[in-house]
């Protein structure tokens, strides 16, 4: 026969096929073969599938030869055994004399076989084609098993055709019979071994509850035993239903006819005894449920509504424990299903009639049928649904059921009948999971409500996510999320409820703030909170030893500041000792130093533990606050500790605002981002089902509903829910047991607002006046508010304010935080109750409720009355100037907010003194201003002015700054204003115009105008000064006494000190000028905080000059007076940027001075003199590059500085950062190469900064110029050569030599001498010879940094002159100088031009040698591609047999072998 008819006597069940020869054994063989892979049980045999038939293989077991070929056209071309699916699983157990088939199921089953069509079979044959539904593969069998044969065989590996199918048949059959015989005994199993097998009836005797022979004692006990029968029947339930779908899934549906009781198979988990051995009672798990189909069921699988009926009748038998049919109904109940409907006339399912009912036509025409046919139905239905409420069984497996049985009523079911057996699992799942809300009846109470769970509906992936990120910040992949989202998504609630639960499972801290839109003016209140919270924390937890290795490294790492910072955090003297006495003092900028303190403090505390920091609403917080958050956060790309979630509102944000400008800051840190929007109809469908206890399926129109109306938002769905639970239109039946219920169309017709806000000012109308009285008063305060502060206010309003937000937390309106706090449950609600008060009122509450406030801050001290005194002055300016009437008052309010503003720059935030100091202005009259309140008024403005231009708000400065200049009584009181304007012209590189403010500040204080350097009687005022000085011993200097005129003089000195930064851009004759008055000063009126600046100044003069000696002696003291005036230390990292930089080269190794700018840089940082710090690192970033340090290093400190500085918009130092970083991306990699974007702002490119050069400052040109000598040497690049020289550059326009420009006289010279050589021209000769005569004389003053310089060039001079026993002699001692003084990229410089001269000379041995040491030397610098080019440069001149020879390695330990050089000599 070929495949095609033997499908179809497969589906018939014919099976008397032609057998030519009979294996007696083959059909036990099988059996046990599948019997060991516990598949089957005990003497079951195998039913195979239709290609075991084509091969020979008849169902019982005996072997069918035949020589009538396969035919190949009904499966698809080139179609190999490999991917045909095995034997199939169906068996058949001898019952009776019945043969019944069916499908096992078992967890360890793995699933093998690719699907395969057939497009010329009918759907009922295609279907058996499809791979098995569980396949077990022995995990451990032998080579001849049978899925290893099907595997290996010919049939695995050769392509079945018509004319190869029988000799590839016959050789598997061959070598399966043989293995078969082998492993017989291998895989037999004893009974003990199998799984327990049970009819369904026989599991339901074992399992039902003993009071059915055993009446229980109690209602209590009764109710019990029902239970626990449920919750062991709802698994079977389920794995029943999985079951059915399954079948479906693979196409190969259980007939209809068979889906009775009697073919339920159970099999349970229990291995240690038989099926007869499990007793009475002693409820097993289940391991699988089945279907068995007997030999005379017709196949067809019938349509939905039959089978869910169908599954309706067994599970009704499940839960009440007997049989459908022995209530006395009819038996011949009709079942319609249109278009799926059954096969031919009826089948016999237990005594139930499934008779067939077409479409169209053959649908029921006569009303009186339908009503009959509905008539009985539900009268069997309804004793069915009665005596399952008779025995407790709960409502929700009543109706369950009910709904099953509903499905025969075809295309007359009701609305609540099931559809698919998809949505049965679906409700039997919910009940197993979360049988309170989907099992268990209504608990009805006098005042029935719902409760809608905290439950985050549809947000799996959200929550997925979160985790990954928060998995990834454990091993040093992310820093945490930025969460972003509509008002009302629930954002808050779910991120904190997350990572809540993250940092509980990983030992961490959590912390969390929540910014307020009304509580703009309290700086630093919420940030402050959470740190000093950290600190408590931490103190509680830690060990001794842990305390103090943390009080040693605080105190190492914040110093003096640590002052500044305790004040924001008190908690912080738990974990380090120290006075706060004078902390403002010691600092430049506070919110700088606060940043810098703050992350240091973070550092510190989380490499003794994780923390998880939440932070909400980020949109309301206050500048300062963004500041430090973003400061902390960039902490996260250095730590593993540390996790940050944010969430921010994206509706309440405009383009432009300061969030916006923090968020795209903060891009560069590692931070995922996540938007969260309205939930989808699934999620409110999620939502509503549990709130109502009801199956997803009933509720779904509901929900539809719902969701249209609230567009999904979860604040507004569950308000909308309530609402109309209020109003009746959802509401508890009068079922017994009852269930919620709702009027559909009244909800769909039923006009809503679109605005949450409206609808929640609705329900607050509905509250008691004195409730509303008290949402009002907090909404008026903020979010989350002090009981303290309302207890304030009760006696203000005569009222317990207490006790009636108690009454409001009941409503849910408000939630109890902890015994002191209190907030609204969502910022909606406080809005909603704010906007229920016309403005006249919200503007008289707040002036009231901030002067009752105000009058207790100022009665206390300590941070909890400063806190309140922050909020008070709020609640005033919030009520403004035109509802106070009293013009004392008026006063009084503008002192106060003069008072706040200074306590807001204490605190670091300038944006909101800012705004304090703009809102006391505004409460004093016009008329007034300057008259009545002048004291009052100047300090006002003066304080406005100076905070305006330390937020660079030039508008400000400058509208402010008129009114001073315009109504000071005196000079006197026009200094402090001008002085601002001087700064804020500066800042804006208005250069020109600051530097003529300053002089006329400098005229109205009686002083001279600073004088060029050419001016007589400047060089003898000069010369009379380092006189002075040199009579003056080091301890005379330190113990200088304290000026007596204090004020004046800092404020001299701050102005000669801003002149020296301008003369340095657009007037460097002057310089000296500047810095030789402020030493006068320092010398003649004594010391200040600023007279280590004035030293330091001076020095740099002294050392342009020439007179080394005294200019390094000066700068060391200036170092030095900071340990004796402790209130100079806030310019300790200006000093360290101007000495280093400018004095220490001439006597101190170049890589100590790069730690020295390092160490300034940290000063800077904490001491938040931002320009200073910012100089600082940009000179160590110049200094490790050119001391040779690696380039690796250079390129990344150098690329993320430029980086930094784009984002703080410093482009006056960018183009020299970012030439650093060009410059060793091309030593590294080579000229062409350009890196990858990466998202952040672009960097300006090498051709871009050669262009602005033309433009810049000279002082940029002599950088850029540097770079360019440098390059164009070490890559050979002659015709690229500048034109103007750097150190007749230097010498025309006096500049302030440093590192940088002599390393560019450097390179510049050995240029010179490079063409001199090659045009044999004096011109070259003789600059090269002068750049020769300038490294002399360093070299006399600091052999560390010079000797090797001025040795290469001696050598280059020799070389050019002809004289090679000179130079040779000279390179070797300028390699050995070089690697002496580590500086390995001149080692190299050195190497390469020795090679060069001995190849010239013809020393090629000696000239290899040296060429692979400059090799060596480069790409120990990093400089690879340096390298290449003098590999190549080596390939070029010797050839490719030439490296054979190798290096001369006893050459280069001669050279390198330390020597007395003769530098003396040399120099002569």
């Amino acid at each position: 026969n070929n495949m095609s008819q033997s499908i179809q006597q497969m589906n018939n069940q014919q099976h008397s096929r032609q057998q030519i020869e009979t294996q007696p054994s083959l059909g036990q063989a099988l059996g046990s073969q599948f019997a060991g892979s516990s598949i089957l049980a005990g003497g079951m045999s195998l039913s195979l599938s239709p290609f075991a038939l084509a091969a020979g293989l008849s169902t019982d077991g005996s072997s069918v030869h035949t020589k009538t070929p396969f035919h190949p056209s009904s499966y698809p071309p080139s179609v190999s055994m490999s991917s045909c699916p095995p034997v199939l699983q169906p068996i058949h157990e001898q019952t009776n004399g019945n043969q019944q088939f069916g499908y096992v199921q078992h967890p360890s089953q793995q699933i093998i076989g690719s699907q395969l069509a057939a497009p010329n079979l009918p759907p009922a044959q295609s279907s058996l084609l499809q791979p098995p539904l569980y396949q077990k593969v022995h995990r451990d069998e032998p080579a001849g098993s049978f899925n290893n044969l099907m595997t290996n065989s010919k049939v695995a590996r050769e392509t079945l055709t018509e004319e190869n199918f029988d000799d590839v048949m016959d050789s598997f059959l061959g070598d399966f019979l043989t293995s078969v015989q082998v492993q017989h005994e291998q895989y037999s199993v004893t009974p003990q071994q199998q799984l327990p097998e049970l009819s369904l009836r026989g599991w339901i005797d074992i399992s039902r509850p003993r009071f059915v022979n055993n009446p229980p004692t109690t209602p209590c006990h009764l109710m019990a035993e029902i239970s626990s029968y449920i919750k062991s029947a709802i698994p079977l339930a389920i794995k029943l239903t999985e079951f059915l779908i399954e079948a479906e899934k693979r196409y190969i549906p259980i007939p209809l006819a068979s889906i009775t009781c009697e073919n339920v198979s159970v099999r349970l988990m229990n291995r240690r005894f038989g099926a007869s051995q499990i007793q009475e009672g002693y409820v097993e798990a289940i391991d699988h449920v089945m279907i068995k189909s007997c030999s005379g069921d017709s196949p067809d699988p019938g349509g939905k509504m039959p089978r869910l009926f169908a599954l309706g009748i067994i599970l009704y038998e499940v839960f009440s424990q007997d049989p459908f049919f022995d209530l006395g109904a009819a038996n011949t109940l009709s079942a319609s299903s249109n278009s799926e409907s059954v096969a031919s006339n009826s089948e016999s399912v237990g005594r139930l009639s499934l008779s067939k009912t077409g479409s169209g036509d053959d649908r029921p025409s006569k009303r009186s049928q339908l009503n009959s046919l509905r008539s009985r139905n539900s009268d069997i239905h309804g004793e069915s649904i009665a005596k399952l409420e008779s025995l407790g069984i709960p409502q929700s497996i009543c109706t369950l059921v009910g709904n099953l049985l509903d499905c025969a009523q075809g295309d007359f079911r009701g609305d609540d009948a099931y559809r698919s057996l998809a949505d049965v699992h679906t409700d039997l799942r919910l009940m197993r999971d979360d049988p309170s809300c989907f099992l268990d009846n209504l608990q009805v109470s006098p005042h029935p409500s719902f409760e809608i769970r905290s439950t985050f509906y549809g947000r799996k992936g959200v929550i997925s996510n979160i985790e990954k990120s928060y998995k990834k910040s454990i091993n040093g992949g992310c820093g945490g999320i930025v969460v972003s989202g509509g008002a009302g998504v629930g954002k808050s609630s779910l991120v904190s409820e997350v990572t809540r639960k993250l940092a509980l499972q990983t030992n961490a801290y959590y912390l969390e703030a929540k910014f307020d839109q009304s509580n703009d003016v309290n700086p630093l209140s919420k940030i402050g909170a959470v740190f000093n919270s950290l600190c408590d924390l931490f103190a509680q937890d830690a060990t001794q030893s842990q305390l103090n290795s943390v009080a040693e490294e605080l105190e190492t790492s914040l110093g003096s500041q640590a002052a500044l910072l305790i004040g924001v955090l008190p908690s912080l003297t738990k974990l380090i000792t120290f006075s706060t006495n004078g902390a403002s003092n010691e600092c430049i900028d506070p919110a700088a130093s606060m940043k810098f303190l703050f992350r240091k403090l973070l550092e510190v505390l989380s490499q003794h533990r994780r923390m998880t920091f939440f932070l909400d609403d980020l949109q309301w917080a206050d500048p300062a606050s963004l500041l430090l958050i973003a400061s902390t956060i960039s902490n996260t790309e250095e730590s593993c500790y540390l996790y940050f979630a944010c969430c921010y509102r994206d509706d309440d944000i405009e383009e432009g605002d300061p969030f916006t400008l923090w968020l795209s800051s903060i891009s560069m840190f590692p931070l995922e981002i996540m938007k969260l929007r309205n939930i989808s109809t699934e999620g409110v469908n999620e939502l509503v089902s549990e709130t109502l206890h009801l199956s997803p399926r009933i509720t779904r129109p509901l929900a539809s509903i719902l969701h249209h109306k609230s567009r999904g938002n979860p604040l507004f769905l569950r308000q909308l829910l309530q609402s109309l639970r209020d109003q009746g239109y959802i509401y508890l039946n009068n079922l017994s047991p009852p269930r919620w219920a709702w009027d559909f169309e009244k909800i769909a017709n039923l006009e809503i607002s679109d605005n949450v806000v409206a609808l929640l000012i609705k329900e607050m109308q509905k509250l008691h006046t004195d409730l509303q009285s008290a949402l009002k008063v907090a909404s008026c305060i903020g979010s989350c508010v002090k009981y303290s502060s309302f207890d304030i206010l009760s006696q203000d309003l005569k009222v317990n304010l207490r006790d009636i937000l108690f009454q409001v937390a009941q409503k849910g309106f408000m939630i109890h935080v902890d015994e002191t706090r209190i907030r609204f449950a969502h910022d909606k609600i406080q809005q909603a109750a704010y906007e229920m008060m016309p403005v006249k009122q919200m503007l008289e509450n707040h002036m009231r409720f901030g002067l009752a406030l105000c009058s207790h801050a100022l009665d206390d001290s300590g941070v909890e009355s400063d806190v309140l005194f922050f909020v008070a002055v709020n609640q005033i300016n919030r009520g403004g100037p035109d509802v106070l009437t009293d013009p004392n008052k008026k006063v009084m309010v503008a002192a106060l907010n003069l008072k706040a503003g200074k306590r807001s720059i204490e605190l670091s935030d300038y944006s909101t003194a800012l705004k304090l100091f703009e809102h006391g202005i505004s409460f004093l009259d016009n008329d007034q201003r300057w008259t009545v309140h002048y004291n009052l008024s100047l300090d006002l403005f003066d304080s406005a002015g100076e905070t305006a231009c330390a937020l660079n708000d030039a508008e400000a400065v400058n509208r402010l700054s008129h009114q001073v200049l315009a109504h000071a009584k005196c000079s006197g009181d026009k200094l402090k204003c001008m002085y601002t304007i001087v700064k804020s012209l500066r800042l804006a590189f208005k250069f020109i115009d600051s530097k003529q403010v300053a002089f006329k500040m400098l005229k109205q204080l009686g002083e001279r105008l600073p004088r060029p350097m050419d001016d007589i009687g400047l060089a003898t005022n000069i010369q009379d000064m380092k006189l002075i000085l040199q009579n003056m011993s080091d301890d005379s200097i330190l113990n200088l006494k304290e000026t007596n005129n204090k004020q004046k003089d800092i404020l001299l000195l701050n102005i000669y000190y801003d002149l020296t930064f301008l003369f340095t851009y657009i007037d460097s004759k002057r310089v000296a000028d500047a810095s030789l008055r402020m030493v006068q000063i320092t010398v003649l009126n004594g010391v200040c905080c600023m007279s280590p600046l004035a030293f330091a100044s001076f020095a740099i003069v002294l050392v342009n000059v020439g007179d080394y000696a005294l200019g390094y002696r000066l700068g060391t003291l200036a170092l030095r007076l900071f340990g004796k005036h402790p209130n100079a230390q806030r310019y300790t990292s200006s000093v360290i940027a101007l000495v280093g930089h400018f004095v220490s080269w001439v006597a101190e190794p170049l890589q100590a001075i790069a730690e020295s700018h390092l160490l300034g840089f940290n000063y800077g940082q904490r001491n938040g003199d931002v320009l200073a710090s910012t100089l600082n690192y940009q000179f160590y970033l110049q200094i490790i590059f050119l001391s040779g340090q690696s380039l690796t290093i250079s390129r990344d400190k150098s690329r993320e500085f430029a980086h930094q500085l784009l984002q703080r918009k410093q482009r006056f130092l960018l183009n020299g950062s970012c030439c650093l970083y060009l410059q060793a991306v091309a030593f590294i990699e080579g000229l062409e190469f350009k890196e990858e974007e990466t998202g952040q702002e672009k960097l300006p490119t090498w051709g871009e900064i050669a262009k602005a050069k033309t433009s810049a400052h000279l002082d940029f040109s002599l950088v850029f110029l540097t770079q360019r000598c440098m390059r164009c040497f070490l890559f050979k690049l002659y015709d690229e050569i500048p034109q103007y020289g750097i150190l007749d550059l230097i010498s025309e326009k006096n500049v302030t030599l440093r590192p940088i420009f002599y390393c560019g006289v450097f390179f510049e010279g050995l240029l010179h001498f490079y063409f001199a050589r090659k045009s044999d021209g004096d011109k070259y000769r003789k600059k090269g010879e002068a750049a020769l005569i300038f490294f002399r004389n360093l070299s006399k003053l600091n052999e560390w940094n010079f000797e090797n310089k001025f040795l290469t060039l001696q050598a280059e001079t020799m070389h050019s002159s002809g004289y090679h026993e000179q130079a040779s002699q000279l390179y070797e001692e300028a390699i050995r100088s070089a690697n002496r003084h580590k500086f390995i990229h001149e080692e190299a410089i050195a190497s390469e031009l020795a090679g060069m001269h001995c190849y010239d000379i013809g020393l090629h041995q000696k000239s290899y040698s040296l060429f692979l040491h400059s090799v060596e030397c480069y790409k120990k610098w990093g400089a690879l591609a340096i390298a290449r080019r003098v590999e190549s440069l080596v390939q070029s001149k010797f050839g490719p047999g030439f490296e054979q020879l190798g290096p001369d390695d006893g050459l280069l330990a001669s050279i390198l072998a330390p020597k007395e050089c003769s530098l003396k000599r040399h120099q002569e």
